[in-house]
């Protein structure tokens, strides 16, 4: 499963890179970035997640999945 992050979150991770274990959720998934990266934990909590393109809530399984984008909030005008 590949992961991309946007923004920020490039200060903590690469831009893209696979798990070698596909979590359960993407509760679970943020447990997993929130320990590679303990420095990366506020920004995370304030993130979206996308699965396949589409945003998805904490508690959405992850069977099948080929890509999850983690985004974090923007600003601008």
């Amino acid at each position: 499963m590949k992961v991309i992050v946007f923004g920020m979150l490039k200060d903590y991770f690469e831009a893209e890179f696979e798990l070698p274990k596909l979590p359960l959720d993407i509760s679970e998934l943020y447990q997993i970035l929130e320990q590679q990266n303990p420095n990366a934990s506020e920004l995370l909590k304030k993130c979206r997640f996308a699965v396949n393109n589409t945003f998805v809530g904490m508690t959405e399984k992850l069977e099948n999945v080929q890509e999850i984008l983690v985004m974090p909030p923007s600003s601008g005008g």
